[in-house]
C-alpha cells in the first residue's frame, strides 16, 4: 500500500485567514538568586495580534533580542503563551477541531540556529524522513521522499544522506532544515531567519 501526503482541505475559502493570532502574550520572570524570588519580567511578546491570509507571505522585522524568535516558537507552539489564541483556518489550535499533531502537520518551522534544531544522533536522512513516517509513510516511502529533498534542496544524497549533523557546515545543516519543513507539504512555514547561515548564492535561491 502506498501512502501520499495530500493537503489538508481548505476549510474556509480564500476570504478566511489562514492564521489568526489574538493578544499573544509571553513574559519570562526573572528571579532572585536567593529564594527564588521573582523580581520582574521580560516582557519577550506583550498583546500582539496579526491575521495570516492563505497565499500571503508576512515579514515580522525588528532589532535583536525584540521577540521575533520567541513569537516564532509561539506559534509553533513550542512554548506556551501566557495569554492569548491561535486560530487556524477557523479552528482554535489545540481544540477538539484542531489538536496538536493535526496542526503541526500543516505548519512547520526553519529554525535560525541549524545546528541545536537537529538530532545529532539521527542521520541526515532519518532526520528528513522521521516527520513522514509519524504522519502515516513507510519508512522506504519516508526515505525514498527523503532522498528527493535532500536533491531538491542541493545537496547530492550519495554524499550527505548517511552523516550527522556535525559532519556539514552550517549552510547544509540549514538547507536539512529546510528539506525537513517541507517534508510534511505544510500549509504554512514559519522562517525564524531562516537562509542567514547560506551562501549568498545559495539564499537567493529561497
Amino acid at each position: 500500500m502506498t501512502t501520499t501526503l495530500t493537503q489538508p482541505q481548505d476549510i474556509g475559502g480564500p476570504a478566511q485567514p489562514l492564521l489568526i493570532v489574538k493578544n499573544l502574550l509571553k513574559h519570562f520572570p526573572l528571579k532572585t538568586p536567593f529564594f527564588s524570588r521573582t523580581t520582574a519580567a521580560v516582557q519577550a511578546v506583550d498583546d500582539i495580534s496579526f491575521d495570516v491570509m492563505k497565499n500571503e507571505t508576512l515579514g515580522i522585522v525588528g532589532e535583536s533580542g525584540c521577540g521575533k524568535s520567541t513569537t516564532a516558537r509561539l506559534l509553533m507552539q513550542l512554548l506556551q503563551q501566557d495569554r492569548g489564541e491561535l486560530i487556524f483556518d477557523g479552528q482554535t489550535v489545540g481544540s477538539a477541531q484542531l489538536p496538536m499533531k493535526s496542526y503541526r502537520r500543516q505548519v512547520q518551522m526553519v529554525f535560525q540556529d541549524s545546528y541545536s534544531s537537529l538530532n545529532p544522533r539521527m542521520t541526515i536522512l532519518d532526520t528528513i524522513a522521521f516527520a513522514p513516517i509519524v504522519h502515516g509513510f513507510s519508512p522506504r516511502q519516508a526515505e525514498r521522499e527523503a532522498l528527493a529533498l535532500l536533491e531538491n534542496v542541493g545537496l547530492d544524497p550519495r554524499r550527505f544522506a548517511g552523516r550527522y549533523p556535525h559532519e556539514l557546515s552550517g549552510g547544509q545543516r540549514q538547507r536539512v532544515n529546510i528539506a525537513r519543513a517541507i517534508a510534511l507539504k505544510p500549509r504554512l512555514i514559519i522562517l525564524d531567519e531562516a537562509v542567514s547561515a547560506l551562501d549568498k548564492s545559495v539564499e537567493a535561491r529561497y
